[in-house]
């Protein structure tokens, strides 16, 4: 289940991905062109003892300093260095700017006196020059500074005919994957930071209970609706018996009572009709380009359906709510505020008379 929560948030951020991925490939790719290339290449010398310089006691001296791969690891850091790099360059008549631009690094092979001496730079020829002349460098330093042992060339320094990098398809390769990497870490976190947003909006417009409109929504929505619309009626639906449900009824119970309530108001009102939840007991209605007469009918629907049990889920128990109705009819431009007080003071009167019939403000009633 979580697997697939997490799909689903993938499925949604599916452009975050795309975009992340696109534009780590096309940064790579105009990277790989902007970027001078690098060839390396590589040379391996072997520490060995030098039998012709040895007496038979000191043979064995010098290959148990071998075996504890001391010499060659002294020479592979008299090597990186960097000073007998620079006099490489130095004596091949290269500029120290130019020398600058390559490296050198040199390596023990694991259990083998072997040095491997890699050189990287911007042109295959030099750094292959570099090498090899490196190596007889150290050549020559170690049969003047230990005559017991000879260093020779197994694998000379040959100039690489492809750049060690960059490197396009392999480097935009993993730039993409990498970009969707990130762009997938992006949608969910997206998705995680908008839940939480999304649900403190519903909380803010939508009332848990009924799934309507919360009352400051309402007043909200009916506002820029009245602005739009010069004739629009108010309607306001009193649930008689509805406050003892919530006070002695299980929550689900009242839920699923006001929710009801709710879907009966939707089924007989129009798309563009608004719903609201007015207080405990009430829902509102906003009916817009709606005069009076229009709005009487559509009210009366409302009240011979919602006049029907409602079954709570519980055994065989049902609940019997009495609905009122009353509402205004906006006339003369008339302010939200006072197509309100008509309309509650219309459902005012039409509950105190006891009739289920809608009562409207501009309704004489007798005294």
């Amino acid at each position: 289940m979580e697997f697939r929560h997490y799909l689903r948030m993938l499925g949604r951020g599916w452009w975050l991905i795309a975009l992340a991925a696109l534009t780590g490939a096309t940064l790579a790719l105009a990277r790989s062109y902007v970027t001078e290339p690098e060839y390396r290449t590589r040379t391996r010398l072997l520490l060995s003892p030098n039998l012709a310089r040895v007496d038979s006691g000191q043979e064995l001296y010098s290959v148990t300093t071998l075996q504890n791969r001391t010499i060659v690891n002294t020479i592979a850091e008299i090597l990186n260095s960097g000073s007998p790099f620079k006099e490489t360059g130095g004596g091949l008549n290269l500029p120290p700017s130019e020398v600058v631009r390559y490296k050198n690094n040199a390596v023990t092979v694991p259990e083998a006196n072997v040095l491997e001496v890699y050189v990287d730079g911007p042109d295959a020829n030099t750094t292959a020059l570099l090498a090899n002349s490196l190596a007889q460098r150290t050549i020559d330093f170690v049969d003047q500074k230990y005559p017991s042992y000879s260093l020779t060339v197994l694998d000379p320094a040959l100039p690489s005919s492809v750049p060690q990098s960059p490197k396009p398809v392999r480097d935009t390769t993993l730039a993409l994957i990498l970009g969707a990497v990130v762009g997938a870490i992006i949608a969910i976190v997206q998705a995680q930071l908008k839940t939480p947003l999304e649900a403190l909006r519903r909380r803010s417009t939508i009332d848990a209970v009924s799934t309507a409109f919360t009352r400051r929504h309402f007043d909200q929505q009916a506002k820029e609706a009245l602005g739009r619309s010069s004739i629009a009626s108010l309607g306001l639906v009193y649930l008689d018996g509805m406050q003892d449900v919530i006070d002695s009824m299980p929550a689900p119970v009242v839920q699923r009572v006001l929710r009801h309530a709710k879907n009966v108001l939707r089924n007989e009102l129009r798309g563009n009709d608004i719903i609201g939840r007015w207080d405990n007991t009430t829902f509102s209605i906003l009916l817009p380009e709606t005069p009076e007469i229009a709005a009487t009918r559509t009210l009366d629907r409302i009240l011979n359906a919602l006049d029907q049990p409602v079954e709570t889920g519980i055994d065989d128990v049902v609940v019997k709510l009495t609905p009122y109705a009353g509402g205004a009819t906006r006339r003369n431009n008339m302010a939200y505020g006072q197509l309100v007080e008509e309309a509650e003071s219309a459902l005012t009167r039409s509950y105190r008379s006891g009739e289920k019939n809608v009562l409207f403000s501009a309704v004489e009633q007798p005294a």
